[in-house]
């Protein structure tokens, strides 16, 4: 229930999985009505489901923050320009090992947990890598 109400700590693993995993699910999305109907316009798709991605990305930032102990007001960082790099930040400063006043810290993180957190970086190196074979 904490996940969905945005209460509660997310480490640095679990921030950069269920981030990776929603944006790449909502892409997937807008992809695949884009493709299935070609025709029209489909601004107001892409609005609507970059809102959501960017209502969901700031419930984590707020989880983040609550795990290295900052009020998770910070999270309004995570709507600007500069939220690129704001989740590179994020996902790299270590959180609270004891428990603080935002709760207890996270369960071990699972081999999928890891996997899905490093799927991006996994994917950009592929790509370079086959760019590079091919040429």
């Amino acid at each position: 229930m904490e996940l969905l109400l945005g209460f509660g700590r997310l480490n640095r693993v679990r921030f950069l999985a269920y981030t990776n995993i929603v944006f790449g699910f909502l892409i997937l999305v807008v992809l695949s009505i884009t493709t299935l109907f070609p025709s029209g316009d489909h601004t107001n798709i892409s609005l609507v489901f970059g809102g959501l991605g960017l209502i969901i990305g700031c419930k984590f930032a707020v989880q983040r923050y609550h795990d290295v102990g900052a009020n998770g007001f910070w999270s309004i960082s995570y709507l600007t320009p500069g939220q690129p790099l704001v989740y590179l930040i994020l996902g790299s400063v270590p959180g609270d090992k004891a428990e603080n006043k935002y709760g207890t810290p996270n369960p071990e993180n699972s081999p999928l947990l890891w996997f899905f957190a490093i799927f991006p970086l996994i994917t950009v190196t592929s790509c370079i890598l086959w760019f590079q074979l091919s040429l």
